[in-house]
């Protein structure tokens, strides 16, 4: 028998054997790629050095138990160590063990399963193992389109037999979305596993009926012809065939075929597409189809054809991209001809080829020649910008085009289509918008500039200065609910050292309809007051260079004696200047309104704001 001495210089060995073995298999382990035989030799090396290990572990303690000197802490710290390595072991056992199992259970799943790829039917047993994410459970939140995803995933739960019921109705509760109607009727049910089939059979009633989701992906499908024909945007090719597909995909899953359901789903389907679409596809099915094609060989020949142009789509965009033809643009030069002596205008053309396909032929925006004068998609005879017949003209010169018909390629001594045009305003063989009659008519401001015997709602403030104490000054102030935002003259604001908050772009619409080009006015916060500082507000307006032309102040005439009767006291009497430095539109002048209002014998009206009185109407005539 061998002595304590040897022994434990055999148990270091084994144990330091051990140690290595169990390092190399966690390395192992640890691979994206785990080599099943080398696991499989390691592993049944690991085995042997514990069951030697354990032979000399046993020896060693029968010595020591039978020294009587011996502590009994000597014989704990012994028994410690040994329970060490057991653990490293058996720990390092069970994880190589489990993925080995794994396998074989693979393994032999495929084996059932005939291999379409091969011809002998037989799978190869070697497969790599890979560390796959873990999978979440899809939440149900009670919606009808949400059902068919969910169930194929948790049916999988639902049929497994080692599963306990209790496990089953937690993983239920699991997968239903806080809050919804499907995770309230889950609830209602007491949580227990003899509840289970219960609860499930009361949930496929609730969402999983055939014939409620017939119908839903019918409503689905009709929808999809509602908005199509109803709604000025219409789906593009690519996501309308995705969504035919998936909502055709979800019927068969239903067990409803085409077989079943063509005569009335082809018409659904063709009602989705637009005009010019369904004549690709009525040309390129009249070629192949015969006398005794059915419904359902339209069905599929027609979503063999979205399916064909979608590709087509793709494939072009793909060329288009690969070489960069959406971006480069390459200039034609002027073409210059001896017959004629005006030059062509130097234009861009995309290098790019515009292929016709169905995918081009949906929600295609209708294209309109662009304007001369404001660049817009109309024709130029329908131009509404205001402009002089000056500045029209030097348009139309410096583009070389026709004075008469406004088109290219042509003088106008040569223009085919003025003896067919007629000006409304003169009967003149030109379009109306250069008629010479109108030139007069034009102008840029909403204020007639002659002297006018109406008094407009003016009055005085005072508009104070950033530091809202020390200055400010007398600033005029109208007051004009036909303009929808408020101004201020950009040299008043700035004497009185105001910074703009932001710059914003706007158009204007002036009277008559026509609509200027976009201009940038910086914001600013004024603070005014009235007169007394009696009242004080602050509010957002739009810098301006000039609101409006001169308007004078309220003028002397018995009105004033009247308004003194009723102790109305104007502001903007005999004021020295007639210039205008902020005009409150309708955004403020609704809350500056105090409700008062005197109507004068002579006609004219005061009425009441927070800043003062204003009077206005037409004055009466004065001998």
């Amino acid at each position: 028998m061998e002595d304590l001495t040897t022994l434990r210089r055999r148990r270091k060995v084994l144990r330091s054997s051990l140690t290595k073995t169990c390092n190399e298999l966690e390395d192992e382990l640890q691979q994206d790629s785990v080599n099943e035989d080398r696991l499989a030799g390691l592993l049944s090396t690991l085995t042997l050095r514990f069951e030697a290990l354990s032979q000399k572990d046993s020896a060693i303690g029968e010595i020591l138990y039978q020294d009587k000197d011996l502590k009994n802490a000597d014989l704990e710290a012994e028994q410690k160590g040994v329970d060490q390595y057991s653990v490293k072991y058996f720990e390092v056992h069970h994880k190589a063990q489990k993925v080995l199992s794994r396998s074989e259970v693979e393994t032999t799943d495929c084996k059932s399963v005939p291999n379409q790829s091969t011809t002998s039917g037989q799978v190869d047993s070697k497969q790599s193992r890979y560390k796959l994410p873990t999978m979440k459970l899809k939440e149900f939140n009670g919606t009808l389109s949400e059902w068919l995803p969910f169930w194929s995933q948790f049916q999988k739960i639902h049929e497994d037999c080692t599963l306990d019921n209790s496990d089953k109705m937690g993983y239920l509760i699991m997968s239903m979305t806080p809050g919804s109607p499907a995770k309230q009727l889950v609830e209602s049910y007491p949580a227990t596993g003899s509840m289970y089939p219960t609860v499930v059979q009361a949930f496929q009633a609730r969402y999983g009926r055939e014939d409620l989701l017939v119908e839903y992906y019918i409503r689905e499908l009709l929808r999809i012809v509602i908005h199509n024909n109803v709604s000025s945007e219409k789906l593009p090719l690519v996501t309308l065939y995705d969504k035919l597909q998936s909502h055709l995909r979800n019927l068969e899953s239903l067990k409803i075929t085409s077989n079943m359901c063509a005569p009335f789903l082809m018409p659904l389907v063709s009602s989705c597409l637009s005009e010019d679409v369904l004549k690709l596809w009525e040309r390129s099915c009249s070629a192949v189809s015969s006398s005794d094609s059915t419904s359902k060989d339209h069905l599929e020949s027609l979503m063999q054809f979205l399916k064909a142009e979608v590709e087509g789509a793709q494939k072009l965009e793909l060329a288009k991209s690969g070489f960069g033809l959406t971006s480069t643009k390459t200039p034609v030069k002027p073409i210059h001809t001896p017959r004629r002596d005006f030059k062509m205008e130097n234009k861009q053309c995309e290098v790019a080829a515009k292929v016709s396909t169905a995918a081009g032929l949906v929600n295609t925006p209708p294209r309109g020649e662009s304007c001369l004068f404001c660049t817009g998609n109309h024709n130029p005879q329908d131009c509404n910008k205001s402009m002089t017949l000056s500045q029209k003209l030097d348009i139309v010169r410096n583009k070389q085009v026709c004075f008469a018909c406004l088109k290219y390629g042509h003088r106008v001594s040569r223009c085919r289509l003025k003896a067919k045009l007629s000006c409304q305003n003169c009967k003149g063989k030109h379009h109306t918008v250069l008629c010479p009659r109108e030139s007069d008519a034009v102008t840029n401001s909403f204020v007639n500039t002659k002297p006018s015997n109406v008094l407009l709602q003016t009055l005085v403030v005072k508009i104070k200065g950033v530091n809202n104490k020390k200055q400010s000054r007398h600033a005029r102030l109208m007051i004009d609910t036909g303009s929808q935002q408020s101004y201020v003259l950009d040299k008043t604001v700035s004497s009185l050292g105001y910074t703009p908050l932001r710059k914003e772009s706007m158009r204007h619409a002036l009277f008559g309809g026509s609509v200027t080009n976009t201009m940038e006015h910086n914001v600013y916060n004024i603070v005014i007051a009235n007169l007394d500082d009696t009242f004080v507000c602050d509010f957002n307006v739009y810098g301006q260079n000039e609101i409006c032309s001169p308007i004078p102040s309220i003028p002397p005439g018995p009105w004033m004696e009247e308004l003194k009767q009723h102790a109305i006291q104007l502001s903007d009497v005999r004021h020295p200047t007639a210039t205008i430095d902020i005009l409150i539109g309708a955004d403020i002048a609704a809350s500056l309104w105090t409700g008062n209002r005197v109507v004068l014998s002579s006609g004219l009206v005061a009425m009441e704001t927070c800043l003062g009185w204003t009077l206005s109407g037409k004055m009466p005539s004065v001998s």
